[in-house]
């Protein structure tokens, strides 16, 4: 009998990586993006329009696991009054889109 391994990598040969992002930590929301700007547009509507309070993203590698390059594993994105242009938080996108990185470690990116 033949065998062999059937990893991620191995089952998908021309996948290169994505940005993943998931609404609420409700892994039935889970997106798959080719851009950074694809994803940004697709936060926006679910924070501005569809009600999410919050959406998680990280970078896949090309073997289908968390890029273990990444300063910060996971970004936090989230509509916040006091992120505005000029305000104490400068929104990434939209009128007041604030992001919040997880460190790995909070030494991890000195």
């Amino acid at each position: 009998m033949f065998c062999t391994e059937m990893t991620f990598a191995v089952m998908n040969p021309d996948f290169q990586g994505a940005y993943l992002a998931i609404c609420d930590d409700d892994i039935r929301t889970a997106k798959l993006f080719d851009t950074k700007h694809e994803m940004y547009g697709w936060i926006r509507d679910q924070i501005e329009n569809q009600g999410v309070s919050q959406v998680t993203t990280t970078v896949l590698g090309k073997n289908g696991e968390v890029d273990d390059r990444l300063v910060c594993d996971s970004v936090r994105y989230f509509a916040d009054e006091n992120c505005y242009k000029g305000g104490m938080y400068e929104p990434i996108f939209g009128d007041n889109i604030r992001q919040v990185p997880s460190y790995k470690d909070k030494f991890s990116w000195i």
